[in-house]
């Protein structure tokens, strides 16, 4: 599960971009790549329960959750808006979950 703060900005579209092409191979790793944008959580209830909520601004963190099937939390990254994440970074720790699991 990753957040995001805003569609049309610099960052935010390349992240979903690079997630989505990508898409398949969480998938074949047994995971689904769900984005949640900041503004579509109109009461804010999804961002604030995971603490990615920037109340200041009303917008989200970029925020990743990694939790596995059985709903296991096995890693949270929050940046800020600015810094964007690197999709093979998270490939990387789902695989590497896996493994010692």
């Amino acid at each position: 599960l990753f957040f995001y703060p805003l569609d049309f900005t610099f960052v935010c579209p390349m992240e979903i971009i690079a997630f989505s092409n990508h898409a398949e191979d969480f998938q074949k790793l047994g995971f689904k790549v769900l984005g949640e944008e900041g503004l579509a959580d109109v009461i804010r209830s999804l961002s604030e329960n995971y603490g990615v909520l920037k109340t200041d601004e009303g917008i989200a963190y970029r925020g990743l959750f990694i939790i596995d099937a059985k709903g296991v939390l096995h890693q949270i990254i929050v940046n800020d808006p600015p810094v964007g994440r690197s999709v093979n970074e998270a490939l990387r720790l789902v695989q590497a979950f896996q493994y010692t699991d």
